[in-house]
Parts: C-alpha cells; sequence; structure tokens
C-alpha cells in the first residue's frame, strides 16, 4: 500500500527519533545478565514514537533533526521516501558507523558484512561491542522489525574512496552499491541474520538530485 511521501517522510523522521532517544536504554537492556522483556523494550520506544508523532508535526520532527544532526538532515529532506523490501544484495553499510567493526570488511556489500558478522557470532567472538549487539537483538525480533532501518539512494553518496580516506586514512577500493544504510545498520545486519532474509523492509529514500 503506497503512502503519500509526505506521510512516509513523517513517519522516517519518527522512527529515527525515537529510535535515537530509545537506543541506549536499548543497548544498556541488551548487554546486561539476562534475557531482557522486549515488552519493555518494544513499549519504550513505541511510546517514544508515539509521543514525536502526536506532539510534533513533520515540520517540528525535521527541526528537530536538523538541530542534533544537520548533515543528515539535509541528505533526509532531499530524498523521496517510500516504504519497501530491499535486497539485501544492493546494500552497503555507511562505512565510518558501522560500529567496531574493521573498515577492510565494509567496503563491500552488506551481504559480505553479513557473512562476517556471522561467522563472528558462530565462532563465540564477544570483544566486538558491534558482533554481540547485533546476536542480542536476535533477542528482541519485533522491536527490530518496528524500526526499519533507513536506505539512501544512489549508494556513492556516502560509500565512496575518499568519505572512507577521511575517517579512516590511506586509500581504499570501496564497491559502489544502488543503495546505503543511512541508519540502523546494527537492525539491518540482525535482520538479515536471525530471520535468513535475503530482502529487509527499509524506509527508502531517493535522491532527488543524485540517481544510481
Amino acid at each position: 500500500m503506497s503512502e503519500r511521501m509526505n506521510d512516509v517522510f513523517g513517519r522516517m523522521l519518527g522512527s529515527y527519533l525515537s529510535w535515537m532517544t530509545s537506543r541506549q536504554f536499548v543497548r544498556v537492556l541488551l548487554e546486561s545478565s539476562g534475557t531482557p522483556s522486549e515488552s519493555v523494550l518494544l513499549d519504550g520506544a513505541r511510546n517514544t514514537r508515539e509521543w514525536f508523532d502526536e506532539e510534533f508535526s513533520t515540520r517540528e520532527k525535521y527541526r528537530v533533526l536538523k538541530q542534533y544532526r544537520p548533515r543528515r538532515a539535509r541528505r533526509l529532506k532531499h530524498c523521496e521516501w517510500s516504504i519497501e523490501s530491499y535486497p539485501v544484495s544492493e546494500l552497503g553499510t555507511v562505512l565510518p558507523e558501522t560500529g567496531d567493526l574493521p573498515p577492510s570488511e565494509l567496503t563491500g556489500p552488506l551481504t559480505d558484512v553479513v557473512t562476517y558478522v556471522r561467522d563472528r557470532i558462530e565462532a563465540g567472538d564477544s570483544d566486538s561491542y558491534s558482533v554481540r549487539y547485533v546476536e542480542n537483538l536476535e533477542a528482541v525480533p519485533e522491536l527490530v522489525a518496528d524500526f526499519p532501518p533507513i536506505v539512501i539512494e544512489p549508494g556513492w553518496i556516502q560509500r565512496s574512496p575518499e568519505v572512507m580516506g577521511r575517517h579512516h586514512g590511506g586509500s581504499w577500493d570501496v564497491m559502489s552499491m544502488p543503495g546505503y544504510v543511512e541508519d540502523g545498520n546494527h537492525r539491518a545486519l540482525a535482520r538479515a541474520i536471525h530471520t535468513d532474509s535475503s530482502e529487509i523492509t527499509c524506509f527508502v529514500g531517493r535522491h532527488r538530485w543524485f540517481r544510481w
């Protein structure tokens, strides 16, 4: 079912702001001993999102984001938005923002990162925060599904040798992808790994000026 672009843009902003507000709470509980109650995590995140949706217009949500992350706000504003299933093989990660995973593992498609993280989980790698976080998200599948990753096309807007060099130094051979995960890299990995999915539901923004 299609929705007006502005409706999806507002929903995406509400989802992003509520996740950013709730994520530290989610991470602390997931890292704590014992199994977290998904209902507690889900209710907290959903209540925050409902608060944003009820108390803030789309324009007001954008103003909040612009104060918090001005560059990201501009990238999101210049896109046309939809909600759809997106092939994991056509996605790349946001190179500087995928936690503590080795940069060399992030230059290819998301499917390569999925394989790397899955192998680390199966090997019992507890040294990597990102690996632990993706593994722990298996305990809260509804939470992961309820807050879709944000994808932007074309991928080269943020996935480029220049961006990689700026954040990590050196020269990098970065594979160009149709889209990249602007936000929600760990949730995208968790969704692909724990559901063994070749496609994941995402907020998809297609840049009005640049095309794949």
